[in-house]
C-alpha cells in the first residue's frame, strides 16, 4: 500500500472529526467498490450513484416493497380530470434544504422536468408527464396522459430526486433535502458527506466518508486496522468473518449478474446464444465458488420473483447439458468459424469478478468458444458496452424499485439500447409491445408476464446466471447506527 493512499485515508479521519481524531466516534467511514458515474439523478444508473443518491436526496414517494407511500416532502396528493387529462395534484410540506432555504413548488417542477426535456437514460420512460402547473410555493400539479400506478414508481426512484432549482441553474450544484450534504468529493478517492441538521430522522452518525475500495483485499486490511466501518465483502470470505464473530448484514439478492450477448453480432444467432447457456454449468459455480452465496434464475428472474409468478419453487435457466451445447452451437449460423477466432468477454477487475470470469471461461472453452478475458474499470466497461462494444460482458442489475417489471423494462426494451438497460442490443417486438403496454399504465396479466419472461428465456439474449447475496460486515462503531443498515 503506497504513501498516498495512506495520506487519503489519514485525511478521511481528520475530516470525520476535525478537533480530535482519536475521538471519531461520530463519523463512519464506508467502502463502496467503485467512484459513483455522476452525482446528477438523471445518470444514477450504477449502483455507487444510486447510494450516494440515497445519502443526498428525496422524492415525492418512497417505494415500500411495492406500496408506494407519499415521501415528507408531501402533504398530501388528489387526482383530479382535467381537460380529457389527468391531474395529479400536490401540497408541499414545510420542508427545508440542507442550506436552511424552504423547498417550493419550483424546485419540484424544475427537477423533474429536467427528466423530461434532457437527454438521459431514461428519458423515454418520463413521457406520461404532459405539462406543470405551480398554484403557488407550495401547490403545483402534473398533467400526466393517463392516471395509473406506474407515474407513483417512476416517481420514486432515484432519477426524480428533488433539489434547488437556483442553487443547479447558477452552478449546477446539487443542494437537496436528504440526510446528508456533500462536503468534497475526491474523485476515485472519496465523498465526504456531512449531517443535514434539518433532517428528521434519527440513529444516523454526523458525517460520513465513502470510500472507493476497488479490490476486496484493501478493503479487508483496512477493516481490520479499525479504518473502515462497513464493507461489501465478496462471497469467498463470509465464512472467514462468520467465524471470527464478526457482524454481518445480508441482503438477500434482489439484483442479478448475467453475461450480455452482443445481440447486434450476424454470428450470435439463437442456437450459438442457447448453447452457450447450456455449457455454463452455473449449480456447480454457485456451489463451489460462490458458496451457495447466490440462487439460480429464471430468465431474469431471482427466485422471489418467479416463485410467485409460476407458483414453482425451483425454475431454472438452462441447466447444464454440454452434449446438447455443442449439438446447438453445430447449428448456429457462423460453425465452425465461431471456435477458430477469440472473444472479447469483458467485466470488471475485482477480484470476485474475476473469479467468477475464469470460471466461466474454463466452460466456455468445453464447448470449443475461446475468450480473452478483458479486466476493465467500471466506467470505461459500462462506456464501451452501451456504445455497443465486446462480444460477452460480465455485468449486474440493481433494482430500481422492488416491481418485476423492473427485471423487463428496460432491460429487454429496444427503446433503451446500451446504457439506457437494454446492454445486450437486444430486439423483440413482442417483448416490446408489452413493456409498451406497462408504460402506457394498462396492468399486465398474470400469463402476460410469464408469456414474456418465457420467450425471454427462450430467445436466450444473456448468459443467465444468478441473483448474489450482498454481505456486509460492521464495525461496532457502525452497529450503534441503526438506520445505517437502509444506506447498505
Amino acid at each position: 500500500m503506497n504513501t498516498l493512499y495512506l495520506f487519503s485515508i489519514l485525511f478521511a479521519l481528520i475530516f470525520c472529526n476535525p478537533e480530535k481524531q482519536s475521538n471519531n466516534a461520530n463519523c463512519v467511514m464506508m467502502g463502496i467498490p467503485s467512484d459513483p458515474y455522476s452525482i446528477d439523478p438523471l445518470f444514477s444508473t450504477d449502483l455507487s450513484s444510486k447510494k450516494l443518491n440515497q445519502f443526498l436526496f428525496e422524492r415525492l414517494f418512497e417505494n415500500k416493497k411495492g406500496i408506494f407511500l407519499k415521501s415528507r416532502l408531501i402533504k398530501k396528493h388528489t387526482w383530479k380530470k382535467k381537460n380529457g387529462a389527468w391531474s395529479l395534484n400536490f401540497e408541499l410540506n414545510e420542508i427545508k434544504f440542507s442550506t436552511g432555504e424552504i423547498l417550493t413548488s419550483k424546485d419540484v417542477i424544475f427537477s423533474l422536468n429536467r427528466l423530461r426535456t434532457e437527454n438521459s437514460p431514461r428519458r423515454s420512460d418520463y413521457t406520461f408527464i404532459l405539462k406543470f402547473y405551480k398554484d403557488s410555493d407550495k401547490k403545483f400539479s402534473i398533467l400526466v396522459d393517463k392516471k395509473n400506478r406506474k407515474i407513483f414508481e417512476l416517481l420514486s426512484n432515484s432519477f426524480s430526486s428533488i433539489y434547488q432549482a437556483s442553487s443547479y441553474g447558477k452552478e449546477q450544484i446539487f443542494i437537496s433535502t436528504g440526510p446528508y450534504s456533500l462536503k468534497n468529493w475526491n474523485r476515485n478517492d472519496e465523498i465526504q458527506l456531512t449531517r443535514n441538521v434539518f433532517d428528521l430522522k434519527k440513529n444516523l452518525p454526523q458525517s460520513i466518508v465513502l470510500k472507493v475500495i476497488p479490490q476486496s483485499s484493501t478493503g479487508i486490511f483496512l477493516f481490520k486496522k479499525n479504518i473502515l466501518d462497513t464493507l461489501k465483502i465478496p462471497y469467498f470470505l463470509v465464512g472467514e468473518f462468520q467465524r471470527s464473530g464478526a457482524s454481518i448484514v445480508k441482503n438477500k439478492g434482489s439484483s442479478i449478474q448475467y453475461i450480455a450477448i452482443n445481440n447486434s453480432n450476424f454470428c450470435f444467432d439463437k442456437n450459438f446464444r442457447k448453447a452457450l447457456n447450456y455449457s455454463i454449468d452455473k449449480s456447480l459455480i454457485v456451489t463451489k465458488l460462490l458458496e451457495n452465496h447466490a440462487d439460480l434464475v429464471y430468465a431474469s428472474l431471482p427466485p422471489k420473483y418467479y416463485s410467485g409468478l409460476y407458483r414453482e419453487s425451483k425454475k431454472l435457466s438452462y441447466e447444464y447439458n454440454l452434449q446438447q451445447a455443442i449439438t446447438l452451437l453445430k447449428k448456429s449460423k457462423c460453425y465452425p468459424e465461431v471456435t477458430k477466432r477469440y472473444f472479447e468477454f469483458r467485466m470488471r477487475g475485482d477480484d470476485e469478478n474475476r473469479a467468477i470470469g475464469l470460471s466461466i471461461q474454463k466452460n466456455l472453452n468445453d464447448l470449443g468458444i475461446h475468450t480473452k478475458i478483458l479486466p476493465m474499470e467500471k466506467i470505461q466497461l459500462y462506456k464501451e458496452n452501451g456504445e455497443g462494444k465486446g462480444d460477452l460482458t460480465l455485468l449486474s442489475w440493481f433494482l430500481d424499485s422492488d416491481s418485476i417489471l423492473n427485471y423487463l423494462d428496460p432491460l429487454f426494451s429496444s427503446l433503451n439500447f446500451g446504457n439506457s438497460g437494454n446492454r445486450g442490443f437486444y430486439n423483440n417486438q413482442k417483448i416490446q409491445t408489452t413493456i409498451l403496454k406497462a408504460r402506457d399504465g394498462k396492468s399486465l396479466s398474470q400469463k402476460e408476464l410469464r408469456d414474456s419472461f418465457d420467450t425471454i428465456e427462450e430467445d436466450a439474449p444473456w448468459i443467465f446466471l444468478w441473483s448474489m447475496d450482498e454481505n456486509y460486515i460492521l464495525s461496532e462503531k457502525a452497529k450503534n447506527f441503526t438506520l445505517l443498515k437502509e444506506f447498505l
